[in-house]
């Protein structure tokens, strides 16, 4: 776990351009963006993948998902916005916390 990019984003071991945090979760900028303004939304706990968080701690993480993506839209006027979940090699997943 301790050298999950993520965890250690979290940790603020690593820089990152947080857009969002609470006690539950933080955004930041990509450092390898697909297009302007790629945010990725994750959890303050360490997980692997969808299938171990739990169903309110998803729930509460696509709420702060959703927040992220009108403020996004916003900043970037944005026409669209996509908001993708990987898990597994197979999906495209690069980074297994």
């Amino acid at each position: 776990m301790s050298e999950c990019v993520f965890c250690q984003i979290i940790r603020k071991e690593l820089p990152a351009s947080v857009v969002y945090e609470d006690e539950q979760v933080v955004a930041f900028l990509s450092n390898r963006p697909v297009n302007e303004g790629h945010t990725l939304v994750v959890p303050k706990k360490h997980y692997e993948n969808i299938y171990e968080i739990s169903e309110d701690e998803a729930a509460y993480l696509f709420k702060v998902a959703k927040r992220v993506a009108h403020g996004v839209k916003d900043a970037m006027a944005a026409e669209g916005i996509r908001i993708v979940q990987n898990n597994g090699w197979a999906a495209g997943q690069v980074i297994f916390r």
